[in-house]
């Protein structure tokens, strides 16, 4: 079973993506929200009806790309000595947490070029998500949100790095599926509220701050896990019940 404090990571992760998502690329995710809006005569919890159907669709893709590395994962990870896999895994999600926190914070320009790698996907992908639009049923919005759950997002690729070493597709799924539950609240108010939700998503002393955190995180990840002292957690290991060094006197 997957580690509560896994899930809080992969939840808060979300929680600040959606910032940085607004703030990088605010247009189109405003624009993406609004589209699966009714009229503007609508009552705005009808509206709320509408982007929650199309976020469980996003959110969908998370879980079944977060069931791939977990899957994938498991393979390789589980054939590692228990000292050498705790050290590797955590190694991975130390490092996967710093990268996430520069990209969130936009500091490291090379960084954010992982994005280009879904862009050959998307190219074929997308057209058909604007073939959706407008929506004008809530079906129609779980389909746009199936579409667009795949827009090449360094944060998400990063998410599911993390995924990988969780030990299994079960536990992956969950794990994107709380990162993808995270950027939900952020993603109704850009739907309902959307100029006001960009502007605080720009605001890069806010962005600094929620990166910051997670790049301390990273660093303590990577310590922790290079270490021989007893230890409760790490992200890396939610997935096999915690730690799996043992201390002898």
């Amino acid at each position: 079973m997957i580690d509560s404090a896994a899930i809080a990571l992969a939840f808060t992760l979300g929680l600040f993506s959606t910032l940085h998502c607004l703030g990088m690329c605010g247009g189109i995710v405003s624009a993406l929200a609004c589209s699966v809006t009714p009229s503007a005569d609508t009552d705005r919890l009808k509206r709320h009806g509408y982007v929650l159907a199309f976020n469980l669709g996003r959110i969908s893709v998370y879980g079944f790309l977060g069931l791939l590395a977990g899957a994938t994962g498991g393979a390789v990870f589980d054939n590692l000595d228990p000292t050498l896999w705790r050290r590797t895994a955590s190694a991975v999600a130390g490092l996967s947490l710093i990268l996430t926190g520069l990209y969130l914070g936009g500091w490291v320009a090379a960084v954010r070029r992982v994005d280009f790698a879904g862009r050959i996907l998307w190219r074929r992908i997308e057209p058909i998500g604007r073939r959706l639009l407008p929506v004008r049923t809530p079906a129609a919005a779980l389909a746009a949100g199936l579409v667009w759950g795949w827009l090449p997002c360094g944060l998400v690729y990063y998410s599911l790095v993390l995924a990988a070493p969780l030990g299994s597709a079960m536990t992956g799924a969950l794990f994107m599926l709380a990162f993808g539950l995270g950027t939900v609240p952020g993603m109704q108010a850009t739907g309902v509220f959307g100029g006001l939700m960009i502007r605080l998503a720009r605001n890069q002393r806010v962005r600094g701050w929620m990166a910051g955190t997670i790049i301390a995180i990273g660093f303590a990840t990577l310590l922790i896990g290079q270490t021989d002292i007893p230890h409760r957690f790490t992200p890396a290991e939610a997935g096999h019940g915690g730690a799996h060094h043992e201390h002898h006197d």
